[in-house]
């Protein structure tokens, strides 16, 4: 990953290192989905349970983020975990549900209540 696409996406962890925040400061296209790739891979390598993805001010994501994102819910829901994604847009939500993702994904109406529902 560049180190310029560092400063887009932050990692945050909770639990014992055991759950992952991903907060995302950039629109997904192709590049970003690589970064984003390349992140949520390395904490699947390092048995992360629960992924929280917060979209700070994020206007689209590409399909295939989308795609990513029900390929990483399968792995964490074989760890009895699951992601969340949170601060979706109307368009980001209509994509989400466009590829019918929302019935494997949770969706967060905030962080708060994100963080809640892990913590829970």
């Amino acid at each position: 990953m560049n180190n310029k696409d560092y400063k887009y996406i932050k990692e945050y962890k909770l639990n014992s290192n055991k759950d992952a925040i991903l907060v995302i400061y950039k629109d997904i296209n192709i590049t970003m989905y690589n970064s984003l790739y390349n992140i949520l891979n390395k904490l699947l390598e390092n048995d992360i349970k629960n992924i929280i993805i917060y979209f700070k001010n994020i206007r689209y994501i590409i399909s295939n983020a989308i795609y990513l994102m029900l390929e990483v819910q399968n792995v964490l829901e074989f760890r009895k975990g699951k992601i969340i994604l949170t601060g979706l847009n109307e368009y980001t939500k209509w994509s989400i549900k466009s590829c019918e993702a929302h019935k494997k994904i949770y969706i967060s109406d905030d962080i708060y209540n994100a963080i809640k529902e892990l913590t829970a």
